[in-house]
């Protein structure tokens, strides 16, 4: 009897899939609990390969023998043949005997194979006890690998108390996991502004700075562009940090293009600001960022911010790029908001040489003379520096006097 079923198993492991599948059909149900049972003794791997096979055969019993091999075997593989013939009551068993375990891990691959080969997600009472065990696995991968074969079952409303859930999770590494997993396999279409604000403010509450950035990148794409907008400025603010003396030059170039796709542009001003107070000066590449953001600062020369930005940019940028800078504060409209920016330049100005100062004066001065003369004086006193770096106090006084005795005809 024994040779007879050893010579079964060496026909079920050389034949196709199929083949088996076929003669499966006409074996009966003791020979194979036999086969299975001689399969197993010999070694785990030639079971699950007959087990694979023969799956579509077997009797409730026999499914029922396989799952307790499972058990005391963890072999995965044995769920992932078995789940499409499973019944209600088997799913049941497999999710207790997956908690028994106690392993994170195999937890999550058993509900992964059972959402994708099984008809659990259609049975209410199986999808909520499988969600119960998503929400109380300790194991970041684990945890995340579950919730995105569990996510595009979700309703909203369960999809919001999995974001409430989410956001109790202690350890801000797990939580950005989670929330990521869950929002990149959530169904795009069902994505309403309600859930996505709601993660954006999980994320934005993540206080770990890198935790915090990933949760962000990985929603971006999700959200609508105002939203989007919110996110880009958070990461910006997340990756420079004040105080946070580890901050190299890559998170100032990263910061930079994440500005950089900011549609509202009083928003792209406004971080901008944020990211100029801590600019490197000193390190290398230090130059090539400050014409970067000097350039993105002249994409938002429209916006009310763009003045204070220009402001707050000229104390980081080398002595190269300023004569750029007071070319692009001189053309501002505003005449409080010009004064700000020219005041900022003009500090630096006045400490390059003389024969590279003049040269700029004597521009900007003819551009600056074509406002009226009440601008002119504005403008004139916010560059009080040049002006003494170039004649001293009483130059700054034959100015205001020169201006005084033309003020009669020059409106």
């Amino acid at each position: 009897m024994e040779d007879r079923i050893y010579a079964w198993i060496i026909i079920l492991t050389h034949l196709p899939g199929f083949l088996i599948r076929v003669i499966g059909y006409f074996l009966s149900r003791d020979l194979l609990s036999q086969i299975l049972a001689v399969a197993l003794e010999m070694n785990l791997e030639t079971y699950v390969q007959i087990l694979a096979s023969l799956a579509p055969n077997l009797s409730r019993d026999l499914r029922d023998q396989a799952l307790e091999v499972f058990r005391s075997k963890k072999d995965i593989k044995i769920i992932k043949y078995l789940a499409s013939y499973l019944e209600p009551h088997q799913l049941d068993r497999v999710l207790a005997i997956s908690k028994e375990i106690n392993d994170p891990t195999i937890c999550a691959e058993v509900i992964d194979v059972l959402f994708k080969h099984s008809k659990i997600a259609n049975n209410r009472r199986l999808f909520y006890k499988s969600l119960v065990i998503i929400l109380s696995i300790q194991n970041e991968p684990a945890s995340a690998k579950a919730l995105a074969a569990l996510a595009p079952y979700l309703t909203k409303e369960l999809a919001s108390l999995v974001l409430a859930e989410i956001s109790e999770i202690p350890d801000e590494d797990s939580r950005s996991i989670a929330l990521s997993a869950l929002i990149s396999h959530y169904p795009r279409d069902n994505l309403s502004i309600d859930l996505l604000v709601q993660a954006l403010d999980i994320a934005f509450k993540i206080k770990k700075a890198d935790a915090c950035i990933k949760a962000l990148d990985d929603l971006i794409p999700y959200l609508p562009q105002d939203l989007r907008d919110q996110g880009l400025a958070k990461i910006v603010e997340r990756l420079i940090e004040p105080g946070d003396k580890t901050v190299g030059l890559d998170r100032y170039i990263k910061g930079l293009k994440y500005i950089k796709k900011i549609h509202n542009k009083t928003l792209r001003a406004d971080t901008l600001i944020n990211l100029a107070r801590y600019l490197p000066m000193e390190e290398m590449g230090a130059e090539a960022l400050a014409a970067e953001a000097l350039a993105i600062a002249q994409e938002i020369q429209d916006t009310p911010s763009f003045a204070k930005a220009l402001a707050i940019l000229s104390a980081r940028l080398p002595s190269n790029l300023l004569p750029k800078a007071l070319v692009l504060a001189r053309k501002i409209e505003n005449k409080d908001a010009r004064a700000q920016a020219l005041a900022a330049l003009a500090s630096r100005l006045a400490k390059l040489p003389r024969r590279d100062l003049y040269p700029l004066w004597d521009e900007t001065l003819r551009h600056l003379a074509r406002r009226t003369c009440d601008d002119l004086i504005t403008d004139l006193k916010a560059l009080e520096p040049i002006i003494r770096a170039l004649g001293g106090e009483e130059a700054i006084a034959e100015t205001f006097r020169a201006i005084r005795d033309v003020a009669r005809w020059w409106p």
